[in-house]
């Protein structure tokens, strides 16, 4: 009876939201808030809320849960393997553990399942877009039916990079069609920078008070300790000279 339920709420709201079709590509905008109860009550959603607001889908991942994932909504959008070969996702995210990180999308379509990975996220805080390349799977095969999407392995344990927003999603023939189509789109939704302008790096998390202090202290007893070190084996060496030097003296003089 649940299955029955999302299946008819997610019907219901692709007709009220907005799937652009043109030749080569299928986009998804989230013009309709509804879609946030359909993605909430599915079952391929798990430690992660959804809300949309400003036409922008904002999942709210569970702070620190393993394995967040949840649903995009593609019923409707007659998406087909062989022919809807990249799934691009236009995201916005603050959360990286490390320069690799990328997400999951698993499929499941008439004839078979799998899972694909996107390319690693950019370490900014704009808008980007990452690509999912679905037809490298030999399993895309058929009508697509669901997917899911695993954004990181394990959720942020920071309270500042539980969200992640995504403005749209789509699908395209080839990756050139859906890299023209990021191009254009993130040029306009992203402010220009400034010339000379840098991206935001990514928030760090801040150390604990008096670590600055004690690393400056650690630091200065070492310096300490290497000078007192060097001092040793300088000395050391000058004494051994000295007595070099005055034992080639009395064995001069006993020459004479």
């Amino acid at each position: 009876m649940r299955k029955l339920l999302c299946f008819a709420i997610i019907v219901t709201v692709l007709c009220l939201g907005v799937v652009h079709a043109e030749e080569g590509h299928k986009i998804y905008y989230f013009t309709d808030a509804s879609i946030a109860d359909a993605i909430n009550n599915s079952e391929l959603t798990k430690n992660a809320s959804a809300q949309v607001a400003d036409e922008t889908l904002r999942i709210t991942l569970t702070k620190g849960a393993e394995d967040p994932h949840f649903m995009l909504p593609v019923e409707g959008m007659n998406a087909v393997g062989g022919e809807d070969n990249i799934l691009a996702i236009c995201v916005k995210t603050t959360f990286r553990t490390f320069e690799y990180d990328y997400a999951y999308a698993t499929f499941v379509t008439e004839e078979g399942e799998g899972v694909v990975t996107a390319n690693s996220y950019a370490v900014t805080e704009r808008w980007q877009v990452i690509y999912f390349r679905l037809g490298s799977n030999e399993n895309y095969k058929g009508n697509l039916k669901s997917i899911r999407i695993d954004p990181f392995e394990n959720a942020p344990d920071t309270e500042d990079d539980l969200l992640y927003q995504i403005k749209w999603f789509g699908f395209f023939k080839d990756i050139n069609s859906a890299n023209e189509f990021a191009k254009d789109y993130l040029k306009e939704i992203n402010p220009t920078m400034a010339p000379g302008e840098t991206e935001v790096p990514h928030k760090t998390s801040t150390p604990p008070p008096g670590s600055y202090e004690d690393n400056s202290i650690w630091g200065f007893v070492w310096t300490i300790v290497a000078m007192l070190a060097a001092t040793v084996v300088i000395t050391y060496f000058l004494e051994k000279m000295r007595k070099k030097e005055m034992e080639k003296s009395k064995t001069k003089k006993k020459m004479r």
